[in-house]
């Protein structure tokens, strides 16, 4: 696994629970509803007196990935902190665990953004050092 990759895991799983909590925030608008409208015609939902258990069960699926993020935040962090350089580590910190754009981060640094693509590429050979010595 390249230090790219090893790092993007952060990136999945941040996307994952944004997709989870979007359905589940969507399932909780329907489920709550009271009444639908279909073809001009309004219904009386019917009651469920297990949807709120299944609405429990995704929020624990979405928390399991939240401790699953945590976890690899955690250790990109200890990796990016074997790094010396403190502008590697802030480039890194911040598209790793913070997942800003390329473009943010050149703002926030006060570098162009080819300047920022240059320097994410010497900042993985870097991590990439490091991973070898953290594995």
């Amino acid at each position: 696994m390249t230090a790219s990759e090893w790092l993007y895991r952060g990136w999945k799983l941040d996307r994952e629970i944004t997709a989870l909590t979007k359905m589940r925030d969507e399932t909780w608008e329907r489920v709550t509803s009271l009444t639908a409208n279909h073809g001009g015609v309004v219904v009386q939902g019917y009651k469920d007196p297990h949807k709120y258990e299944k609405l429990a069960e995704l929020d624990e699926k979405i928390d399991k990935h939240i401790y699953a993020l945590v976890d690899v935040k955690r250790q990109i962090v200890d990796l990016i902190g074997e790094i010396e350089d403190s502008r590697y580590r802030t480039l890194l910190l911040e598209r790793y665990t913070r997942f800003k754009t390329w473009e943010q981060i050149a703002v926030d640094m006060h570098y162009s953004y080819r300047q920022i693509c240059r320097m994410h590429g010497e900042a993985l050979g870097a991590a990439e050092r490091a991973l070898a010595a953290f594995l």
